[in-house]
């Protein structure tokens, strides 16, 4: 498509706008579903008080291969985080700063969730990957 006067310009540039603002609503409508799946990659739904035997040891190899797959710099990250730290703590007192920390740690659970997704051929969530990192560092 060729521009050739500012009136269509200003019609590209709204088109433009408003797509973006559609995928933004398909986004946030998806993790709005992933959320409320009921699935057993839920983690309201997997974290019982009293998990079995099995469902521990299925959390802690979950927990080693999440662990295998983010980088050193993601991994230091996460543990801080999962142990309780705040965010202040982590990136410093400039909310710029705590901002990036936070996007690196989403977009590092995000990817090992689609990587296991792939290899397992399942869905498995970014959100159930943080609660089951969070717990086996809680239980230590």
């Amino acid at each position: 498509m060729t521009v050739e006067s500012p009136v269509q310009l200003v019609a590209l540039l709204n088109k433009m706008a408003f797509n973006r603002f559609l995928d933004q609503v398909r986004y946030e409508t998806a993790l709005e579903r992933d959320i409320h799946r009921g699935t057993d990659r839920d983690p309201d739904a997997v974290v019982p008080e009293q998990p079995g035997v099995s469902t521990v040891v299925g959390w802690r190899d979950e927990f080693a291969e999440i662990h295998r797959r983010l980088t050193d710099s993601e991994r230091d990250l996460a543990q801080r985080w999962a142990c309780g730290e705040s965010w202040v703590e982590i990136a410093g007192p400039q909310r710029a700063d705590q901002d990036r920390a936070r996007h690196k740690l989403d977009q590092a659970f995000d990817r090992v969730a689609r990587q296991l997704s792939k290899l397992r051929k399942e869905e498995i969530t970014a959100r159930y990957l943080e609660a089951v990192y969070r717990w086996v560092l809680e239980q230590e």
